[in-house]
Parts: structure tokens; sequence; C-alpha cells
């Protein structure tokens, strides 16, 4: 008999002995919640959302313990969240008395996307953080109009999407007309001319690099990535995008649709700038509206770059240039970035002189405070006029 026999019998005797026959007791706790939404009936699909003046969820929550009981007879307060979007929000506490709630309402304003609601055992002395979830409720994506809103009253005006992850638009009756209106290194910028707002609302989307395949005047399907503030702007960041041109050679549902509804508008999607004056610069909230929109100024003389030191410097490090309106008495100042896009224009060249026109993508640049410095980014030497320096498209 072999010494690997024994040991291996030895073995199994000593597991045999260490099994124990005592009975193990399950606590009678509770275990979890069952929520159960009774209004609306429908909560929609991927392909039929709920209608847009839904605005009230109706539900009820039942206790369930770990023994099976039905419902298990707790008595105390529980708090409800809803769920969107990537984050969780506290809505408010019920009371559950015998194991039931009474039937409880929520509001669902600027909710987007699929959501759901949860209970959760978190108050009092001793939470047992039991947990109960709906099903998920299918709303509207948000609208760059939705990215854009605020409730501040003054700058910095964030974003109340800001911390969010959404899908805006990519919908059924909601692909709206998103197009590319200029693209950078880092990103591109993109204006819904299906806004509700006018001008129509527009953002940056941060790609961390230059995005493959998007080019000027491209229509998107969908644009998905997290809510975020940069300096007063709000940016898309970690995005994901479909394209018209993708959805035209890809068998989807969403694609099928994008393509229907977008079809009528294929190369027909040149952006005409905003015209800028002196008096547009004293309404706040329209120069916060105008945020990554694509705007002109005329007859705005350049200034010296290298007039004082800070000057100097924000020239040489970041290549802006201060430039003076001249339609009114009033010194009103935007800073341009040309040199980016537009190596062999040389402001320097032309301190004191005034150009015929910008134009370019305007971006704030805010560090928390009520007033903010505008810039226009050039994004290609036709968005430049002034004498010698006027390049024309053919």
């Amino acid at each position: 008999m072999s010494k690997q026999f024994l040991f291996t019998n030895f073995f199994l005797v000593l597991v045999l002995l260490s099994c124990s026959t005592e009975e193990i007791k399950i606590t009678d706790n509770i275990q979890s919640f069952e929520l159960k939404i009774l209004s609306p009936e429908n909560l929609g699909s991927e392909e039929e959302l709920l209608p847009s003046d839904t605005n009230t969820i109706v539900f009820q929550v039942k206790a369930m313990g770990s023994k099976g009981e039905d419902p298990y007879p707790m008595s105390k307060d529980v708090s409800v969240y809803l769920n969107f979007g990537g984050r969780s929000n506290f809505i408010k506490t019920i009371k559950v008395s015998d194991g039931l709630s009474s039937e409880e309402t929520i509001e669902i304003n600027n909710v987007y996307g699929k959501a759901h609601i949860m209970v959760v055992d978190d108050t009092g002395d001793s939470p047992s953080y039991a947990t109960g979830s709906s099903v998920e409720i299918y709303l509207r994506n948000p609208t760059i109009d939705d990215i854009q809103r605020s409730k501040m009253d003054s700058p910095p005006f964030s974003s109340d999407m800001s911390g969010y992850r959404v899908n805006i638009r990519g919908q059924k009756n909601n692909i709206g007309r998103m197009v590319v209106t200029a693209v950078t290194n880092t990103g591109f910028y993109v204006t819904d001319f299906s806004s509700n707002n006018n001008p129509p609302s527009s953002l940056f989307v941060y790609n961390f690099s230059r995005p493959y395949g998007v080019y000027l005047n491209q229509m998107l399907c969908m644009l998905i990535g997290g809510v975020q503030e940069h300096l007063g702007d709000t940016q898309i960041t970690f995005p994901d995008w479909l394209t018209y041109e993708d959805c035209k050679n890809t068998k989807s549902l969403l694609c099928s649709i994008c393509v229907e509804e977008l079809k009528q508008y294929e190369g027909k999607n040149n952006v005409e700038p905003y015209h800028l004056t002196t008096e547009s610069t004293y309404d706040k909230k329209l120069m916060e509206s105008l945020e990554s929109t694509l705007v002109e100024i005329e007859n705005a003389t350049i200034e010296n770059m290298f007039a004082s030191s800070y000057d100097r410097d924000t020239y040489t490090d970041y290549g802006q240039y201060k430039v003076r309106l001249n339609d009114t008495t009033a010194a009103t100042t935007f800073l341009v970035i040309s040199r980016d896009n537009v190596s062999d224009f040389d402001p320097a060249n032309y301190i004191g002189k005034q150009f015929s026109y910008v134009r370019g993508i305007l971006t704030e640049l805010n560090f928390g405070s009520s007033n903010s410095m505008w810039i226009i980014n050039v994004r290609d030497r036709y968005d430049i006029c002034i004498e010698d320096f006027c390049p024309k498209k053919k």
C-alpha cells in the first residue's frame, strides 16, 4: 500500500470528522423591498418612450422578509432615491407600516433617459440597508438645450446636468439635427439646429485627441458622455458618438431612424455665424447661450499684445491677443486665438489695424466669478479678413 494512498484516506477521514451537523438558522429580518409602480401603467420601452408630458410616478413599497414573509411586518421610515445618468438622487423619506407603504408620488421633471426608483432602509439607529428597485422607466433623452440649462442667475451659469452621464438624443422623434461646427486637436464643437432656443444651443465634446472621422458640417445621430464644467464651458467628456455617415452603412434600429429623419438635410448644413456687437456683451445670459457657438465680429482693432508683461505672456504661451470692438464709444474687448489653426497669420504684424471680420467658436473663461472673458477661437484661414490677409473659399 503506497504512502500516497494512506495519506489520501487519512485526509478524507479528517474532513468527515470536521463536518458539522449543526442546523443553520436563518435570522428573521427584513431582506428586501418590492417596489411596484402603479401609475403610469405603461412605462415605455426603447422603441416607444413615455409621453413627454409625464411628470409624476405613483408607486407602493412592500417589505419582504428573510423567511419569505410577504409582507414582512416592519414599521419605520425608509428613503426613496431616483437613479438616472449614473447618479442616485435622494427624493424623500416615506413611512412603511406593517410592511406596506401608502401610495406615494414623486415628480420626474428634468429626468432623462432610462431611470428607476430605489428604496433603501438607511434611516434610524439600526438600518438594515435592505433595498428594492422598480423596473426601468423609459424617458426622453436630453437635448443640448437640456444640457445647457442652468438654474443660476449669474455667471458662470453651470449646467444643471453637470456630473451626469447622458445619451444626447438618439431616439425616435428625438434625433434632432446636431451638426459639427468645428474640429480641434482635442475634440469638436456641435450645434443642435433643432434647438428650441435662439440662437440654437451648442457645446464642446472633449475627446483628449483629434476625433477620427469627424469633420466640419457633419451630422450626428447620437452623442454619449459625461457632462462637465471647465472654466465656465459646459463639455461632454469621455465621449462616444454615431455620425450620419456611420449610420448609412450600419444596420440597426437607431440608424434606420436617424437616416430617415436626417436625409432631408444632407448637404445642407453650412453654418452661418452669429453676429456679435458691443451691446450683445451687456446681456450675460445671451453670451452664455452663445457658448461654443460660431460667432463673428466686425471692425475690431487688434491691440498691442506686448503692451504689458501679462499680455505678452498670454500671447506667447497661449496665442491669445485682445481685439477691441469699435461699434460704440464703450471699450469692449474679446480675446482671439488664431495661431493654432492659421499658422501663416501673424497678428503682431497688424497691431492697431481693424479686422473686416473675424469668426470662430466662442468659448468662456471663468474662474468662478461673476465676470467672464470671452475667446473667439478661429477655425481656419477663411475665418479672418484684415487688409491684405483675406482668403476666400473657391
